[in-house]
């Protein structure tokens, strides 16, 4: 998959920027010589969704049944499981994951009945939501995944580090749509590293990892 490549790349060292969820960062990225120099604001929200017509109520009515996610190693796959075992749901004996190429077909398995639950980020619901004939409803929210990173290799330049920095702290989102799109928004993209340790954030995913089977 698109995922599979770009993380050997990253373990390859292959890129000089790249921006990533906070958990690639720590699984692959740290090691391959890449530091993190901007953030985005905000996390990514992720939710558990269910036919619209299901009797579902609660993640407790879905033991004993499929749950679809996108990839096993994707940061949403790790916090819907790190959700669902703090919410006393055995993940070995009383749920079966089922992965999938991505969230449309999760969906699609979804509405013909190949799996009982999807996970997936809001901004995708919101986004498939939009489309005809694709009404879910919302059983539970998972725990957010950390906002993600920007990062870039070692190799490169200190100078050429420090106007990348700059730029991106510039960078807004009338810098990528028309005006007519973003109301005269000033959003800015990047945000600077405030707090940021790696240390603590390895800590952080080593325990949703723990969680994981």
């Amino acid at each position: 998959s698109s995922f599979s490549t770009f993380m050997e790349n990253l373990g390859n060292e292959r890129y000089d920027i790249a921006y990533m969820q906070s958990l690639d960062f720590v699984r692959r990225a740290h090691d391959a010589g890449y530091a993190p120099i901007t953030t985005s604001d905000g996390g990514v929200f992720v939710v558990l969704v269910v036919a619209s017509v299901s009797a579902f109520s609660g993640l407790d009515d879905l033991k004993g049944k499929t749950v679809g996610l996108a990839s096993k190693v994707s940061a949403l796959s790790y916090m819907t499981k790190f959700t669902m075992k703090n919410r006393g749901i055995d993940l070995d004996s009383e749920i079966e994951f089922v992965y999938l190429r991505d969230n449309g077909a999760c969906l699609f398995e979804l509405f013909i009945g190949g799996v009982d639950a999807c996970a997936m980020s809001v901004a995708a619901l919101n986004s498939f939501q939009k489309k005809p004939g694709r009404e879910v409803k919302v059983l539970a929210h998972m725990h957010p995944v950390t906002p993600p990173l920007l990062v870039i290799h070692s190799r490169v330049s200190e100078l050429e580090g420090e106007r990348l920095y700059k730029g991106l702290l510039e960078m807004s989102i009338s810098d990528l749509y028309d005006n007519s799109t973003t109301q005269g928004s000033d959003f800015k993209l990047f945000s600077p590293l405030d707090g940021h340790d790696d240390d603590d954030l390895k800590a952080y995913w080593e325990q949703i990892d723990n969680a994981s089977p």
